[in-house]
């Protein structure tokens, strides 16, 4: 999704259908017993085309980009481990696991982003 906010404006939307079909192959391999685990990764994506939409990341909108790309990931993970959490009956009791998990995602999701579009500039008249 970094890859194609990099060079393209997606339609809302775009993000939620990806992480749709990717909870698919999960889903069925536990014969959708988890669903609303599921549905938090969609969920996810549902908040990634909000972020889209607000942000407008694009290669000639750097800090936009890395905003979308850290806050993105942290979102998702946020959502999954607060639906798990429900689900499981509780927190679980590393507390690092529920609270630096979802804070290293971002961490990465923004790394990838300076990956992706280290020196943007904008483009000239």
């Amino acid at each position: 999704m970094l890859l194609l906010a990099r060079r393209w404006r997606l339609p809302f939307g775009a993000i939620t259908i990806m992480y749709a079909i990717v909870v698919l192959m999960p889903g069925a391999q536990t014969e959708f017993e988890n669903v609303p685990v599921l549905l938090s990764i969609v969920a996810g994506g549902l908040v990634g085309d909000v972020l889209m939409s607000r942000l407008r990341p694009s290669a000639e909108r750097r800090g936009a980009y890395w905003a979308f790309a850290g806050l993105s990931a942290f979102a998702t993970w946020s959502l999954y481990i607060a639906s798990a959490s429900v689900a499981a009956g509780g927190l679980p009791l590393v507390a690092e696991l529920w609270t630096g998990a979802p804070i290293v995602a971002g961490l990465v999701g923004l790394a990838l982003g300076a990956l992706f579009l280290p020196d943007a500039r904008p483009a000239r008249a």
